[in-house]
């Protein structure tokens, strides 16, 4: 079962939302969908976790969850 959601954001976030689902191939309705679940499921008891966490180690190589993983600070850094 889908929900219909209206909300307003910024024209120009809007703009790249929009370009981000057309270089994905998929409806900006997609997209928002799946940066909600993301950022759920990156949280655990309401706090942020890392993306790494988030997925169990299991991280689908799409090119925006690399450049995500890329952002993070590494517990590797010394």
């Amino acid at each position: 079962m889908s929900v219909e959601v209206g909300v307003l954001i910024d024209d120009d976030l809007y703009l790249r939302v929009k370009e981000a689902a057309t270089e994905d191939g998929i409806s900006v309705s997609v997209l928002v969908e799946q940066a909600l679940i993301h950022h759920l499921g990156s949280r655990i008891d309401g706090e942020a976790k890392s993306f790494a966490d988030s997925t169990w180690g299991i991280i689908p190589a799409d090119r925006q969850t690399v450049e995500a993983v890329l952002r993070e600070p590494s517990n590797l850094d010394v």
